[in-house]
């Protein structure tokens, strides 16, 4: 679990990540997704997408093939990165 403490007034968010190896199907239109425009990348192109400062590292962790692991992102009201924290547990 990645925790985003007060990343809105009032609000901390919880966010869970999942590594997927194939999918089949058809991403939701960008209509109904409040995310942006969704869309299948290939490992090498992720860390060239646009994104949150926290995210990279999340993603690279992730593409580093490391353990489980659990963090906390802190980000100020100009929505810089200003603390992080991470525990890797053993596979």
């Amino acid at each position: 679990m990645i925790t985003f403490p007060e990343f809105t007034p009032g609000h901390d968010w919880y966010t869970y990540v999942f590594k997927v190896t194939g999918f089949e199907g058809e991403l939701i239109s960008d209509e109904e997704s409040r995310e942006g425009t969704l869309e299948w990348v290939p490992y090498d192109e992720v860390l060239s997408k646009p994104t949150w400062e926290g995210d990279y590292e999340i993603f690279k962790w992730i593409l580093e093939d490391r353990p489980f692991f659990s963090a906390k992102f802190v980000y100020d009201r100009n929505q810089n990165l200003v603390d992080k924290t991470v525990t890797f547990y053993d596979k």
